[in-house]
């Protein structure tokens, strides 16, 4: 066992030496002896001693007393002050400088023992009890920088409802700082009404020992009425006595604003698609169908959500051989045309992919029915074919024509010219009925070429 150390401060030689020998006997060590106030502070840096025997009367500038309070407040050693007499001020000074009292000269060993190992263990006591506090105000000072780091409001309180601390989120989400908080009860911190129901929810969590979840609307330091949420847990003793609560706040005003928002947007959306006439649907990547609009549905009889897209769009037991499924997951948009087997209806159709937050891929498909369309293009095509004959079968008719005219003229001259008995008159009237018929074709070949009939009317 290591032997405390004990420094001597007394300015008679003999009277030092007899202490020496003394303490030695009781076993203690004397690393140093000295004479003067000012010596023994320096002594004390020197050799770190446990305990310190101070005459309080001392030659020079610096009494014990002074030496005392040097020696206490700058390296913590405990001074027991020696002295075979002073004044009643003198004495007064010296109770108020150490706790660890004083030993009148002559003394016994037997006291000097006593007062020695009473002023250590209450000097190690001390020590232990600062170290602790230190300790503990370290540890406090952890868990609150702990807790100010923490982004949401967080506080806690004790059994009585009243405020033990606060987080830095807190302060500034209520706008007081913690001195204005910590002691005081939700009814010091807002309306009676509102903080009855705080109240009775505290009791509520008192009472049942658990966790505590809840949503409520709050106001802030700035005013505005925010959504949160209140997870709260009760904590305990060593004994397991309910002691107090802590409480974090959530807000989720944001949050909410955006769930409103995105289930605007998806029952507008949603309404969109029941309004089409297009038949719509959506279908997982595994090929289950996740929603049919109502068209879809009045075409293929019934809702087939979540049954295969290949069985309940086309009656197949396998993908389709056209399928592009595949293709809308990895980003594309896709159009194409098809005429489905089951019903032989022709389809302009449209997919393109649905992106999921959790990173998976949908595919939307619309179906717009163009078999109508197509016939009437089909129509409007024959119709251009047949206007496109009539415009050429009109040219040649006009040349035509011009042609038909010299010779039905010279042939009417050749017949004025013919004697009446004349064998050629009958080849010329041939000739003649022959280009009337050809000018009649040629009528009928005008009149189909400007998709109207002729009118006739007199001219000048």
């Amino acid at each position: 066992m290591t032997k405390a150390k004990i420094l001597i401060v007394e300015d008679d030689g003999i009277i030092a030496v007899d202490i020496e020998s003394r303490l030695k006997k009781l076993g203690y060590s004397v690393p140093a002896i000295t004479s003067s106030g000012e010596e023994s502070v320096q002594k004390v840096e020197e050799h770190k001693p446990d305990l310190v025997l101070m005459d309080i009367v001392l030659k020079g500038e610096m009494d014990g007393i002074d030496a005392a309070e040097i020696i206490r407040s700058r390296f913590g050693v405990p001074v027991i002050f020696l002295t075979a007499f002073a004044d009643e001020k003198r004495l007064e000074r010296a109770k108020l400088t150490t706790p660890f009292g004083f030993i009148l000269k002559p003394f016994q060993d037997k006291d000097l023992k006593v007062t020695i190992e009473m002023a250590l263990y209450i000097s190690k006591a001390d020590a232990e009890r600062r170290q602790a506090e230190e300790t503990l105000k370290e540890n406090l000072s952890f868990l609150q920088t702990l807790i100010d780091t923490i982004p949401n409001p967080l506080f806690y309180k004790d059994v009585k409802g009243e405020y033990l601390g606060v987080n830095r989120a807190f302060e500034e989400f209520y706008g007081k700082i913690r001195e204005e908080i910590i002691g005081k009860t939700v009814y010091d911190m807002g309306p009676k009404h509102i903080a009855d129901k705080y109240y009775e929810k505290d009791q509520e969590l008192f009472q049942c020992p658990q966790k505590q979840t809840y949503e409520w609307k709050v106001v802030n330091a700035a005013g505005e009425t925010r959504d949160v949420i209140f997870n709260k847990a009760s904590y305990t003793n060593k004994e397991g006595r309910v002691k107090g609560l802590i409480g974090v706040i959530s807000d989720i005003t944001t949050r909410k604003q955006a769930e409103e928002a995105m289930k605007e947007s998806e029952e507008r959306y949603r309404s969109m698609m029941e309004a089409m006439d297009d038949e719509v649907y959506i279908c997982s990547p595994d090929f289950r169908i996740e929603y049919m609009n109502p068209a879809m549905t009045r075409r293929i009889g019934y809702d087939a959500t979540g049954e295969p897209c290949h069985k309940a769009i086309h009656g197949r037991d396998e993908k389709c051989p056209w399928c592009i499924h595949e293709e809308i997951l990895k980003g594309k948009k896709l159009k194409n045309e098809l005429v489905t087997p089951k019903d032989g209806k022709t389809y302009h159709v449209s997919s393109s992919p649905i992106f999921h937050t959790d990173g998976s891929i949908s595919k939307l498909t619309v179906f717009r029915d163009v078999t109508e369309t197509k016939k009437i293009i089909e129509q409007l095509q024959q119709s251009q074919k047949i206007l496109s004959i009539g415009t050429l079968a009109g040219g040649i008719s006009h040349d035509f024509n011009n042609i038909l005219f010299p010779m039905m003229g010279f042939a009417e001259m050749a017949l004025d010219d013919a004697p009446e008995n004349s064998p050629l008159r009958n080849k010329i009237v041939e000739i003649l009925q022959g280009i009337k018929r050809a000018s009649d074709l040629v009528k009928q070949i005008l009149a189909f070429s400007r998709q109207s009939g002729q009118e006739l009317k007199p001219l000048k």
